[in-house]
């Protein structure tokens, strides 16, 4: 059994053939349609605009910050450093149960190493404190 075609073997009427064409618009006036270059291309970009995003909110890290702290403690040791070579002539220092002579750049060292003590222990004191305020709002909580 056989099937007719419906177009009695004629083929359509296209854009190429000699009949009418005003029914069919020109090739250049049709949208291009997007290519395989330009889909990765947009998604090249959207990855692109991603990363940087990712990037300004990971730009201030802890790692960054002691990172910085780190350089800048260096900076200042080689500055003591060369303060302590500079300054050899000794001093008298007076402390409540005696005198001591000293080079300059020494007292001026251990004077550093006194404050960077103190420092780091009044902000231990203050971390366990801020460590036990949370620890007992977070047990009022539960």
């Amino acid at each position: 059994m056989t099937t007719q075609d419906p177009s009695n073997g004629q083929h359509p009427v296209g854009p190429d053939d000699n009949a009418d064409s005003a029914n069919y618009p020109p090739a250049a006036a049709q949208p291009d349609a997007p290519t395989f270059d330009d889909a990765i291309t947009h998604a090249v970009a959207g990855e692109r605009d991603r990363i940087k995003q990712v990037t300004k909110k990971a730009s201030h890290t802890r790692a960054g910050f002691m990172y910085v702290g780190w350089i800048v403690g260096v900076v200042a040791l080689i500055l003591l450093l060369v303060f302590i070579v500079a300054n050899q002539d000794s001093v008298a220092v007076n402390f409540l149960f005696g005198t001591v002579e000293l080079p300059v750049g020494v007292t001026v060292l251990v004077a550093a190493i006194i404050g960077a003590l103190i420092t780091g222990a009044l902000g231990a004191a203050r971390i366990i404190q801020l460590n036990r305020a949370l620890k007992k709002a977070s047990s009022h909580t539960d």
